[in-house]
């Protein structure tokens, strides 16, 4: 009775969510599309590096997060069996012995530390040997936040002369870590979960339209543009819940950054790049100050910078102004670096944007909504 409730139990689906940043690979996991906070990754992302490595980092990030889930799963289950075995024994005793019994607290289960996967004990095998099969409680997806260009829908990575991975110029980054895993998974001592990573479906979006897709979860019947503010300005417009290209006054690509604005691509004005430029032409700027430093003179009543950071958010809102007339957003979400530092342009924003009903928020955890995003990619 017990075995025909469990086969007939539905699938779960566990995703694994990365953020292939140039710098750093970021990754989480995803159980039924809840973030699982004890499980993260923050590694370098070796993405100067030759094509085998890019493919091995981020091989070795995928099965650091599944063992340690595998893991915790584990321990979860051998507390569970413990726990019932106590709440039958405790249900045999007299009713005065249940009474004087001490109560476990809810805590102390959260605060078990989670037991790391060694993946060196299970990987680094010599032989080779047929894939064993897994058991069907729960399948796996591979998502990624990729910097762009990007061919997303077929896998293909397109970067060049930005001294990130430039080694994957034209491949399909989707075959290769699924070859990676599949060989990986195959030697004799890998355990049978790594089966899942080998059959695991591989998808890639970029890190803007990700961020969208999260937070449009908050908001799920509006209309949103949302801005990530960083090196340059990634973008995405959504219409409940879904992306929006090529209609409604957005560009057929979905994204600000290749637009013009002021005889200039918006991505040169908006970003790091464009901030220093206004610094620059304030005369702000010291040497070696940056955006963070920048934010920190205005605030404690440098002029000079505080007007230069007043220019940005003037004409962003004048950039924005005429996309927001079209697609009538309900929310301007903004996230990023550059949008920490939005106390000092906000109401400049807001006033060349116009009155057109968009409420503007600040959404500080982007990397959270990244990562729901990347949920958002499977059916």
């Amino acid at each position: 009775m017990t075995a025909s409730l469990h086969q007939a139990s539905p699938v779960r689906t566990v995703t694994l969510a990365l953020d292939a940043g140039g710098t750093t690979l970021k990754a989480a996991l995803l159980e039924e599309g809840r973030l699982l906070p004890h499980l993260r990754i923050v590694q370098p992302s070796r993405s100067e590096r030759e094509t085998h490595v890019i493919i091995a980092s981020l091989a070795n990030a995928c099965i650091e997060l599944l063992g340690s889930y595998e893991a915790t799963r584990h321990t979860s289950r051998a507390s569970s069996t413990h726990d019932e075995a106590n709440v039958a024994a405790a249900e045999r005793a007299p009713i005065s012995a249940r009474q004087k019994a001490p109560s476990r607290t809810s805590d102390s289960a959260s605060a078990r530390p989670c037991r790391p996967y060694d993946q060196t004990k299970a990987c680094s095998i010599i032989r080779e040997a047929p894939l064993r099969p897994a058991a069907p409680s729960y399948k796996v997806r591979i998502g990624f936040a990729f910097p762009g260009p990007f061919d997303y829908e077929n896998g293909v990575a397109l970067l060049q002369g930005v001294s990130k991975y430039e080694r994957l110029y034209g491949m399909n980054v989707g075959e290769l870590l699924q070859r990676e895993l599949r060989r990986r998974a195959s030697l004799r001592a890998a355990p049978a979960w790594m089966r899942r990573l080998a059959e695991a479906d591989i998808r890639f979006a970029n890190d803007a339209s990700l961020f969208a897709l999260g937070v449009s979860r908050l908001y799920p019947s509006e209309r949103l543009i949302c801005l990530t503010l960083g090196t340059g300005i990634g973008s995405g417009f959504v219409d409940h819940g879904k992306l929006v290209a090529g209609r409604d006054g957005v560009p057929p690509s979905g994204m600000l950054y290749a637009e013009r604005y002021r005889n200039a691509a918006v991505d040169e004005q908006f970003g790091r790049r464009g901030i220093i430029a206004l610094a620059d032409m304030y005369g702000a700027r010291h040497a070696q100050q940056d955006v963070h430093e920048l934010a920190s003179a205005a605030r404690i009543g440098d002029k000079r910078a505080a007007d230069a950071w007043a220019e940005y958010g003037f004409h962003l809102g004048r950039m924005l102004a005429p996309y927001a007339a079209r697609f009538k957003p309900n929310r301007l979400i903004l996230g990023g670096q550059i949008a920490k530092s939005c106390d000092l342009w906000l109401p400049y924003l807001e006033v060349s944007l116009g009155n057109q009903g968009t409420v503007v928020t600040h959404q500080g955890d982007l990397m959270e909504h990244v990562f729901e995003g990347i949920e958002l990619l499977f059916p």
